[in-house]
């Protein structure tokens, strides 16, 4: 069973940013075993056998999500940051998962935390990256006391490089990491503080 992790709740109009719990793991499952939804996702041996194996996916993604929603619970309690649970407000579905990794062996950049985002294919195109990661962004540069957040992807991932230029991030450079190559983007607590009090400025 899934013990309740440490993360706390964050609410929009539109969706809510909890802890997981076991009555995620099925749909979590459904989701990282879609070879759309996996395409761009991770790095390394791990990642590249995913692809490979896309036809049998679905017969191993019920263990897969129980052995990652443990891996969050247990980052949350070794950082006391990590990912949420993304659900839709509107019909209290598990949308995907947003929030923060730590990547020691990311050296590329002076901050190993990374945001990051995944979401059900059906959840697609309606901002929800934007919106739950810019929510977390918030969390993290405020209550959490994050410097500097990084976000790395695959340079063919337009999808992605898209959400993090709607967060304000900016490219920070390419590099090869875990055998694959990426560009990575940044953004700090003073440049989010500043673009936060601009929108905040418009918005009267």
């Amino acid at each position: 069973m899934l013990a309740l992790m440490p993360a706390p709740r964050l609410e929009s109009p539109r969706l809510v940013m909890r802890e997981f719990t076991p009555a995620d793991v099925a749909p979590y499952a459904a989701t990282i075993a879609d070879p759309e939804v996996m395409r761009f996702m991770g790095s390394g041996w791990r990642y590249r056998l995913k692809r490979g194996m896309a036809g049998v996916l679905a017969s191993v993604s019920h263990a897969e999500a129980r052995i990652d929603l443990r891996r969050i619970r247990q980052h949350w309690e070794r950082h006391g940051w990590g990912e949420w649970a993304v659900e839709e407000r509107a019909g209290g579905e598990l949308a995907g998962r947003v929030g923060f990794k730590y990547h020691p062996d990311f050296t590329a950049d002076s901050s190993h935390v990374e945001i990051g985002w995944l979401l059900a294919r059906r959840f697609w195109g309606r901002g929800y990256a934007t919106e739950a990661a810019g929510m977390a962004l918030a969390e993290g540069f405020g209550r959490l006391g994050l410097e500097r957040v990084v976000s790395i992807s695959a340079p063919a991932n337009e999808r992605s490089i898209g959400v993090m230029r709607d967060l304000g991030m900016t490219e920070a450079g390419r590099t090869r990491w875990h055998g694959l190559d990426v560009i990575w983007t940044a953004i700090d607590r003073s440049s989010w503080e500043a673009s936060t009090s601009a929108r905040s400025t418009g918005a009267r």
